[in-house]
């Protein structure tokens, strides 16, 4: 269930709590509702309420970030926020509160030792307006990291046949030759005597035209043989 409909269900459901009518407290005498004695209540009462300073100290996130040293931005969430008295603290870490379901909103920047210095509004909104979905991506990929380091070093550990095997079908069809239609039989070099030794002719396909030539080749040089 997404967190919106879940709030908005228990909100619905305490908010009926609430008006139900007939209650048998000692307040409500079986009556009233939660919601009327409280109003009547709440009517008469001296009410303190939290300064703003207290709410930013007890509803807001809190976290400790450095002021960029060039420019004096704050970068939180990939979004910068940035105002004229952060100048005077480039470079120094400072505790920023915020809303983490409203990162758009001005962070409330304060010293460590607890000073408030102001707030700064978001100049760049580049980034998540939610912390919780700030954090998800940052998981996120920081999965997808591990996971594309443990295949580089999976492809390191694989050798050149590893690989080849994986990455090459065996399901190639053999590839479908024509059939030739002239077939000339191989014929080899015949051999040359030269004197004690026999010299071979290089190999090669010979047609009738070839052999012929070889043939009044040997013969020249067994006539030039018998003359000496």
């Amino acid at each position: 269930m997404p967190l919106d409909v879940f709030l908005e269900v228990v909100a619905e459901g305490i908010r009926e709590h609430n008006a139900r009518m007939g209650r048998r407290s000692d307040v409500c005498q079986g009556k009233r509702s939660f919601d009327d004695v409280f109003a009547e209540s709440y009517a008469n009462a001296a009410i303190t309420k939290a300064t703003d300073e207290q709410r930013r100290l007890c509803l807001m996130a809190a976290e400790s970030v450095t002021v960029a040293r060039r420019d004096g931005v704050i970068t939180l969430a990939e979004n910068r926020y940035w105002a004229d008295f952060l100048h005077q603290h480039r470079g120094t870490s400072v505790v920023v509160r915020f809303d983490p379901q409203a990162m758009h909103d001005d962070l409330h920047v304060y010293r460590i030792d607890g000073t408030y210095l102001g707030a700064a509004p978001c100049r760049e909104k580049d980034g998540f307006n939610d912390k919780t979905a700030a954090q998800a991506s940052a998981r996120q990929f920081r999965a997808f990291k591990k996971l594309a380091k443990d295949l580089r070093e999976a492809e390191v550990r694989l050798d050149a046949k590893q690989l080849a095997e994986v990455f090459t079908s065996t399901d190639v069809p053999e590839e479908n030759l024509p059939e030739t239609k002239v077939v000339r039989p191989f014929r080899p070099a015949p051999l040359v005597a030269h004197g004690n030794a026999a010299v071979a002719i290089a190999p090669e396909f010979l047609g009738d035209e070839d052999e012929e030539e070889v043939s009044q080749v040997i013969r020249m040089r067994e006539f030039m043989r018998e003359q000496r």
